[in-house]
């Protein structure tokens, strides 16, 4: 499934999904494929939601190819 990045409804339901997994499951690593699995969204749209999670201080790369939340 495409995600279509100018459903800015879809794409903020997306992205506050995948905050609230980090969130209310601190201990949780993602992926990309775990992100793509998960949504249904493309690999590089899972990339630009990490990018922004990582500039927002939400989630850091602990590996690589893995994430995982910094605030717990």
């Amino acid at each position: 499934m495409d995600l279509d990045r100018r459903n800015h409804s879809r794409r903020a339901a997306i992205a506050r999904n995948v905050v609230d997994l980090i969130v209310h499951k601190p201990e949780t690593v993602v992926t990309i494929d775990r992100l793509c699995e998960s949504f249904q969204i493309p690999a590089d749209a899972a990339r630009r939601i990490l990018d922004s999670l990582v500039r927002a201080g939400i989630v850091a790369q602990i590996r690589d190819g893995v994430w995982m939340n910094v605030k717990r």
